[in-house]
């Protein structure tokens, strides 16, 4: 049975831009959210995150930026500085995230300040 995510985790998933092989995505529903369709399967909202933190959608209106470290809780952080980008958003079954390594782990956890910037950057995006 694979790990029950939860709201803020960041974890691994084919690239829904499709530009590259995987993508670090952050979890945005947590797994209280009832399972979707027949197949019993717990579904997630997540919201991208791109490395370029620093150019084009660093300095996108709807963009939020996010320090590999300052934003994450002790124990795990980002690869790299990032950018959340809510115009990707997307569902995703349970079977289709990656956590780090063969345990499905996240990888990281944001804290509860960056998942408030990023929540902003939805009103941003959906009312601008």
């Amino acid at each position: 049975m694979p790990p029950q995510y939860e709201r803020g985790d960041v974890v691994s998933t084919d690239d829904v831009f499709e530009t590259r092989d995987s993508r670090p995505v952050i979890v945005v529903t947590s797994a209280d959210r009832p399972p979707r369709g027949d197949d019993e399967r717990t579904w997630y909202t997540v919201v991208p995150l791109t490395n370029d933190s620093h150019e084009q959608y660093a300095d996108h209106r709807w963009s939020e930026c996010l320090d590999a470290a300052a934003d994450t809780e002790p124990g795990g952080e980002l690869l790299t500085d990032s950018a959340a980008v809510p115009w990707g958003t997307t569902m995703l079954s349970e079977v289709k995230i990656n956590g780090a390594g063969p345990t499905d782990e996240p990888y990281a956890h944001l804290t509860d300040d960056a998942l408030r910037r990023v929540a902003k950057a939805f009103v941003r995006m959906v009312l601008q």
